[in-house]
């Protein structure tokens, strides 16, 4: 039977270690298969590994923040569970700058029926900066139709609260083409999470972050005083860290800190390249 357990612990930034104090027969060096024979999906199985290699790299550069946050009781950021490319919007997370930047990185972005009918309340009651942003992301929906999708879908049953019927929508499409909830409302990400749905949660009115090209598919960006690095490519890379040599995971934002190093291996047929950039 599936251990949900793992799940969470997983998500909320832990690593083997953090398994194994809960789970003593869990193995150190788990794989996908281990996964798969737990009862997880082979595409679930996937991002556990890859969000372990992550957990267990930040907890060797001294215990920062992992570039997937947790909830704890300071304000937070970023939630993240899966791709950023496929996007499903919560009318709560345009008032985030973080959420607008994700909304237009994002390849694919949708607005079920019941959040445009919730966008068309607040555009009546809503703030001043709210309602700017759901007038120009109406307009972005009429006027690039191959980015940003629409859904008839409405909820079951007489349930009229749009959190429950974003949960809904989420729920009843295979995993494979199923988006990425984005919110800004702690409590909707949290369903999600017990629901082991993918979002990503973003804070309401943060600053917005500045990006910057280093080359080689690599983006910089800055929030909050802090940097990310954002791999957009396929070749494999490391950071190096005060020593430490941090494996890297492509489409996924990574928390670094100046005078890191990051190390790209440009594969071409049987050549390797090996590329260095400074942060």
């Amino acid at each position: 039977m599936k251990n949900r357990e793992i799940g969470h612990i997983i998500a909320k930034g832990g690593n083997v270690e953090d398994i194994r104090k809960v789970i003593p027969k869990f193995p150190s060096n788990p794989t996908k298969d281990t996964f798969v024979k737990l009862g997880y999906a082979e595409s679930t199985a996937k991002r556990y590994i890859s969000l372990l290699n992550q957990n267990n790299s930040n907890k060797a550069t001294e215990k920062t923040q992992s570039c997937v946050e947790v909830q704890t009781d300071e304000p937070i950021n970023l939630v993240q569970n899966a791709s950023y490319n496929n996007i499903l919007v919560d009318t709560c997370a345009l008032t985030s700058a973080r959420g607008r930047d994700i909304i237009e990185s994002a390849k694919q972005v949708t607005f079920i029926f019941a959040t445009l009918e919730e966008m068309d309340k607040k555009k009546k009651n809503g703030t001043k900066s709210l309602k700017e942003n759901i007038k120009k992301y109406t307009s972005k929906i009429l006027s690039s139709p191959d980015k940003y999708m629409l859904s008839r879908f409405r909820g079951y049953s007489d349930d009229k609260y749009v959190d429950n019927i974003l949960l809904q929508y989420m729920q009843i499409l295979p995993k494979q083409i199923r988006p990425t909830l984005l919110t800004a409302d702690e409590n909707l990400a949290t369903k999600a999470l017990a629901l082991e749905l993918d979002y990503i949660f973003v804070e309401q009115n943060e600053k917005p972050k500045t990006n910057k090209k280093l080359g080689y598919g690599f983006i910089l960006s800055e929030r909050n005083d802090e940097l990310y690095v954002f791999y957009k490519g396929y070749f494999k890379f490391e950071i190096h860290h005060d020593g430490n040599i941090i494996p890297g995971v492509s489409g996924v934002e990574i928390k670094v800190q100046h005078g890191d190093i990051l190390h790209i291996y440009e594969k071409e047929k049987s050549k390797i390249t090996k590329h260095i950039v400074n942060i």
